[in-house]
């Protein structure tokens, strides 16, 4: 029997011991590692989803073609130069009447007064498709969250029936050992056996259809964000849900991007029936040409200063019809698109 100071002491030291262990196991566990969470997958798609990429280029090229129309209603300048020069010629200078040195230089300046109206229209036409746009970035946006949504719900779906049919697989093998046993000691009969190896196959089989589909999920999500899906969190719920089917109606109406581009998309058709119809008034352009040539030869020089012109273009083809009508066609066309997308208590005006 020891003395109680000496088992103090040795209670003691293990109890230090056993701290330092518990101190260096703290220190040696790894850090916990974050999951990753449905605002980081929209986050993922938002930033390298290509489809998203492409409808922002196309947006982009969409902006341009507003200065491209407005271009037509602005002034505009040319300039053009020449020089000509006889290298070699069997024709005495005194005799030839083409100079041996020719320089020539042309200068024009155009500024539109009226149109008819066709700048104007078209410019709005123009700018009407860009909010038209902008509405189909949107719809691109929202049609891309919604997949994102559904690719990480199906990763957790299917990681979930990856787990339950491997669970499955193993209670099953138990099950087909213990029928095995019984049927040695002549508990059971061979059927019995047949049958639970039977069950066991038909777990192992959908074991690996679980796993083929959680592959499948797990690549469409990478399709979608950018990345391979580590542990997911199960998604928040459902923030600012309308209150009834008629509040989701009234939201619908308003702020769907499909239905504000079909609505824009009509509105910009009615400028550009306006813009054919204008083409069939005159247009009026006030310009002026600036001409410079001076001709050398070994006999004389000259030089040439005309004086300044202006012109009007009076009458057009039968195009401008033609072209009035049609955009009257397409317009109908869009009409009865937006119709069909929208409810009858959905009314069309032009802003």
């Amino acid at each position: 029997m020891l003395p109680a100071g000496i088992r103090l002491a040795r209670l003691a030291g293990a109890s230090s011991l056993l701290h330092g262990i518990a101190l260096s196991a703290i220190v040696l566990l790894p850090a916990p590692a974050y999951a990753d969470t449905l605002k980081d997958a929209l986050l993922g798609a938002y930033r390298t989803n290509p489809t998203l990429q492409a409808a922002r280029a196309n947006q982009r090229a969409n902006d341009e073609n507003v200065p491209i129309q407005r271009a037509d209603g602005l002034p505009s300048a040319s300039a053009t130069a020449t020089y000509n020069q006889n290298v070699a010629s069997n024709i005495p200078s005194s005799v030839s009447l083409s100079p041996d040195r020719q320089f020539s230089g042309n200068l024009s300046l155009s500024v539109p007064i009226y149109s008819g109206g066709a700048v104007r229209n078209s410019v709005k036409a123009a700018d009407t498709r860009v909010r038209a746009g902008q509405a189909d970035l949107r719809g691109t946006e929202s049609a891309v969250f919604s997949q994102v949504v559904a690719a990480y719900m199906d990763v957790i779906l299917n990681e979930a029936i990856v787990g339950l049919s491997s669970n499955n697989v193993d209670v099953l093998s138990v099950n087909l050992q213990a029928t095995r046993d019984r049927f040695e000691i002549g508990d059971l009969t061979r059927t019995d056996v047949a049958q639970s190896e039977a069950r066991l196959a038909l777990a192992q089989g959908d074991l690996r259809t679980a796993r083929a589909n959680l592959v499948r999920a797990r690549e469409y999500y990478i399709q979608l964000v950018g990345k391979t899906p580590g542990k997911l969190e199960p998604p928040p719920p459902l923030p600012g849900l309308p209150a009834s089917s008629e509040d989701a109606l009234t939201v619908a109406l308003h702020d769907n991007p499909d239905l504000i581009a079909a609505n824009e998309r009509a509105h910009a058709s009615a400028y550009d029936i306006d813009a054919a119809g204008a083409t069939r008034l005159p247009r009026i352009d006030v310009f002026a040409n600036g001409a410079w040539a001076a001709a050398r030869s070994a006999a004389h020089t000259t030089i040439r200063k005309p004086p300044l012109r202006g012109s009007e273009r009076l009458f057009r083809s039968f195009k401008a019809g033609a072209r009035r009508r049609s955009s009257g066609r397409r317009r109908l066309v869009r009409l009865r698109h937006w119709s069909r997308k929208s409810p009858p208590s959905a009314t069309l005006s032009r802003k």
